[in-house]
């Protein structure tokens, strides 16, 4: 399935790869990117054909 992951105003749509208790990870070959959500820490890690970011986030609801 897809997920709509946006950066700054623009929408792209990123399958998801692996979704289970501990992680969700998305993935698109053509924008050379990865992104896996860590459940349990609530930590984003994004890589970007070179560039790797780690983010913490906070939870209010999250709902599939």
């Amino acid at each position: 399935s897809l997920a709509d992951v946006q950066f700054g105003d623009i929408y792209h749509k990123i399958e998801i790869s692996k979704n289970n208790n501990q992680i969700i990870k998305l993935e698109n070959k053509d924008l050379d990117i990865e992104i896996e959500i860590q459940k349990d820490k609530d930590l984003v890690d994004v890589r970007l054909r070179n560039i790797i970011k780690k983010l913490n986030c906070s939870k209010s609801t999250f709902r599939m």
